[in-house]
């Protein structure tokens, strides 16, 4: 595993400080498992045309990636997964129509060799790889893509959070199927953030879930006490084990679309261990011991002992700069009724403080910000004025009007 390919499966992201051991960076050390593949070998399991090429610099197969989580994951499946335990596995085992590198914020293919937009700026069409394979060796076509939409994310009896981001004003995206490997989406409205959130929804296969959603199990389906063989996915690993308590196994998924620069199937490692600790402190002593390859993230007090530790040769810690995650205040402006008490959600005199563009304005000149970043972040952050952070240079605004710490402008 290079450190370049590690923006595929998403194990540096920008903001967070990744801290990586040596061994890590070739994934070498441990013996190479070999990976069965349905109906042949490895080798012979076949790529899509064309596939994609990783522009990683060409690095070493085989080892095995250990990093640590903080619970139990609640599902394998990436529609219904709400919580990182259960994110930060599913998004190694499921694959987008569309990859934003995150240093760049720039979309490139991923399971869709390209895209274009009609002069309406409404109508999209996206053109699929020939040949992409589940982990089961099954194909993976537009009606996948179009039942992932229309039955699984649209369904009002499956619960998710990717919903509202694909309905404008009450109205629904159409996708229609064109060919096997072609489909159209139309949006409702122009929408500026569309291949940015629809080319990153996650595809389920039809063929395995389709019963599912019919007999409305879907929520049920891929969960923790599925087989896994039975969890198919389109990601660079697939499920191989799971141990409550203890950790969750991938393997490599020998039906990966993605190749190096030589050719070489990626990706590189056999398997990814995710180790189930308590808390924070155990992670970062797991790691500091050796017993763990990667940690994604540093709390700010430990940063310059981290530092100190790295001069020593072991592992490199790398400052990804500001974090695309902010910690916000939410006032609760939901005006519409309770259907079992008849009253509003919010009591109304709260109701009215937060509707009020003053008393919001107030709140925010009596948030000390500057504080935060030097108690909370040690020094390692920036204030925020804004629903995203610096980090998005595409859509952060830096002239937005700013509310600096003031008690006496808030009192007033």
């Amino acid at each position: 595993m290079t450190y370049s390919n590690m923006k595929l499966m998403k194990l540096g992201r920008k903001g967070w400080v990744a801290v990586l051991l040596a061994g890590f960076l070739s994934a070498c050390g441990n013996k190479q498992e070999n990976t069965s593949v349905p109906g042949g070998t490895e080798s012979s399991a076949p790529l899509p045309t064309p596939p994609a090429v990783a522009e990683c610099e060409p690095g070493i197969p085989g080892g095995r990636i250990v990093v640590t989580t903080f619970a139990d994951p609640k599902t394998f499946n990436p529609i219904t997964a709400n919580e990182t335990s259960s994110t930060d596995i599913t998004l190694r085992m499921f694959f987008t129509l569309v990859i934003v590198d995150s240093p760049t914020e720039k979309a490139r293919p991923g399971l869709a060799e390209s895209w274009s937009v009609e002069p309406d700026n409404k109508t999209w069409t996206f053109h699929l790889r020939k040949g992409l394979r589940w982990s089961d060796g099954q194909p993976l076509t537009a009606d996948d893509v179009v039942f992932t939409l229309n039955d699984v994310v649209y369904n009002p009896d499956i619960p998710n959070v990717t919903r509202d981001q694909f309905i404008m004003n009450g109205k629904k995206f159409m996708i229609s199927k064109v060919d096997d490997y072609t489909f159209k989406v139309v949006t409702p409205e122009i929408y500026a953030p569309f291949v940015n959130f629809f080319g990153v929804m996650p595809i389920v296969p039809k063929h395995t879930l389709a019963k599912a959603v019919a007999e409305k199990q879907f929520l049920a389906a891929y969960g923790i006490n599925s087989k896994p063989e039975d969890v198919v996915c389109c990601g660079p690993f697939r499920l191989k084990d799971y141990k409550q308590g203890q950790y969750v196994m991938l393997e490599r998924n020998p039906y990966f679309w993605e190749v190096d620069k030589k050719g070489q199937r990626l990706p590189y490692a056999d398997n990814v261990v995710f180790a189930i600790v308590p808390d924070m402190n155990a992670e970062s002593l797991m790691f500091l011991a050796g017993k763990a390859d990667l940690q994604e993230r540093v709390r700010s007090e430990e940063y310059e002992h981290f530092q100190d530790e790295a001069k020593k040769g072991r592992f490199r810690v790398l400052d990804l700069g500001v974090s695309g995650d902010q910690d916000v205040i939410h006032l609760n402006e939901n005006t519409n009724i309770n259907e079992k008490t008849g009253k509003t959600h919010i009591e109304p005199y709260k109701l009215k403080w937060f509707r009020n563009q003053k008393f919001r304005q107030a709140v925010s000149y009596a948030i000390d910000r500057e504080s935060i970043v030097r108690s909370a972040c040690a020094g390692h952050g920036q204030p925020n004025y804004s629903f995203v952070t610096p980090s998005a240079t595409n859509w952060y605004n830096p002239n937005i009007k700013t509310y600096p710490y003031d008690p006496a402008k808030a009192k007033a």
